[in-house]
C-alpha cells in the first residue's frame, strides 16, 4: 500500500522523487534509502530476487524515515 503522503503528493500532481532497483542486496535499497528519496521501487518482476532478500530489501528502507517502498 502506498503511504498517505506518496498518494497525496501524486493526487496533486507533484513530482516526488524515487528509484528503481534491481539490484537484490539490502544495502543498495538501504543507502538509496538514504538519498532523501521519497519513494524506492523495488523489482522482483524482473530479477531472480527471493522473498527473503525482499524482505531484508524492505527493512532497510524503512530505516530511513519518510521514505515509501513499493514491491513490483
Amino acid at each position: 500500500m502506498i503511504e498517505t503522503h506518496l498518494k497525496d503528493a501524486l493526487e496533486s500532481r507533484e513530482y516526488p522523487l524515487g528509484t528503481w532497483i534491481s539490484i537484490g542486496h539490502p544495502a543498495i535499497t538501504e543507502v538509496a534509502a538514504h538519498l532523501d528519496l521519497e519513494f524506492v521501487v523495488v523489482d522482483t518482476e524482473h530479477t531472480t530476487t527471493s522473498l527473503e532478500t525482499v524482505e531484508d530489501m524492505q527493512r532497510g528502507v524503512e530505516a530511513a524515515p519518510g521514505t515509501t517502498e513499493m514491491v513490483v
